[in-house]
């Protein structure tokens, strides 16, 4: 089971598992943690009911006691072995069926014991070190379905992790602040989704740089995020997101230009513009437009008096903020 589980679970990701195969690993133990739970309960009820009826005398032999201690040390061997691979691919699948064969293992101490104890006529020792062994299996069967439930819930970084994360993101030059950060475990890989805020005076390409850099640096100190998607804002909109489809969205860039076209007496300043570039804020767009010497000798252009003439005949279009001009060097 535990084989086919932890094959299955490192498949390359496909169209139908973007995100992999990992979570299957997680079910995988979801299974074994349940396995051991049951079997503390059974082993608890079991050896509690032994201590309250009379058993007859045993006598083990020899051979009972030699094939006891073979048992616990073949079991601890192999819970050694699948314990160590367990660690070193951080795979919880392994770390619970490492587990199982302890259960077995404490299972033989305890028929040790019984049977050692038996040899001097001491019964029912071996059934109360049995009751305190089936609440250990039963923590540890806990332990693994608690964090599988945990994982399963898309339940993310606890509140220092998410420290951690955000003084990574915020000391990045070039960020300005951090919002709807949000993680997810796939297995033993962590998944991280995030806004940036950067400054809206930088270009786009700069934006990206920053949103890798912050993306790189993330992995790099926080060696459990397998994969980090950034996306880059110029303001907090934390408060808008959920209420997307209720937005008054502002008009992309060909609406503006044919709104400005309409609107400006003299369009021919804007087509001549070597670059336009618009800024958006929430409620508005700033126009940066870009002039070498040469265009702006061959219209007179006069940027304060533009400046007015666009601030008069745009004041009815509600988004327009404000217009910038700059010289190409």
């Amino acid at each position: 089971f535990v084989s086919i589980v932890i094959r299955y679970s490192h498949e390359e990701p496909d169209a139908e598992h973007p995100y992999g195969h990992e979570r299957f690993e997680t079910l995988g133990t979801l299974v074994i943690g349940s396995v051991l739970f049951a079997t503390a309960g059974a082993f608890f009820y079991e050896n509690f009911n032994r201590l309250f009826i009379k058993l007859e005398d045993p006598h083990p032999t020899g051979m009972v006691i030699w094939m006891a201690a073979a048992s616990v040390l073949v079991k601890e061997l192999i819970y050694q072995y699948t314990n160590y691979w367990g660690k070193k691919t951080n795979s919880r699948l392994m770390l619970a069926n490492a587990w199982h064969s302890r259960t077995d293992a404490i299972s033989s101490v305890v028929v040790l014991i019984g049977a050692l104890l038996a040899q001097q006529g001491i019964q029912k020792v071996d059934s109360v070190a049995a009751i305190f062994v089936s609440i250990l299996i039963g923590k540890v069967g806990y332990d693994f379905i608690k964090s599988s439930l945990v994982e399963l819930t898309d339940t993310g970084l606890d509140e220092q992790q998410r420290k951690d994360a955000f003084d990574v993101i915020l000391k990045t030059d070039g960020v300005c602040g951090a919002h709807n950060f949000r993680t997810r475990w796939m297995g033993d890989k962590l998944y991280v989704d995030l806004n940036i805020e950067v400054s809206p005076a930088i270009t786009v390409s700069e934006g990206h740089q920053i949103a890798t850099w912050v993306g790189k640096r993330l992995k790099q100190e926080l060696t459990f995020i397998f994969d980090v998607t950034v996306h880059t804002d110029i303001e907090d909109d934390m408060h808008n997101h959920h209420k997307l489809h209720q937005l008054e969205l502002l008009p992309l860039r060909t609406q503006v230009l044919e709104t400005l076209s309409k609107q400006l007496a003299n369009p021919k300043i804007l087509e001549e513009a070597k670059k336009v570039y618009l800024n958006y804020k929430e409620t508005s767009i700033s126009i940066s437009l870009i002039f070498d010497q040469k265009t702006i000798d061959k219209l007179h252009l006069h940027t304060d008096e533009i400046k007015m003439v666009w601030k008069d005949e745009l004041k009815d279009i509600e988004w327009f903020d404000k217009l910038k001009i700059f010289l190409e060097m």
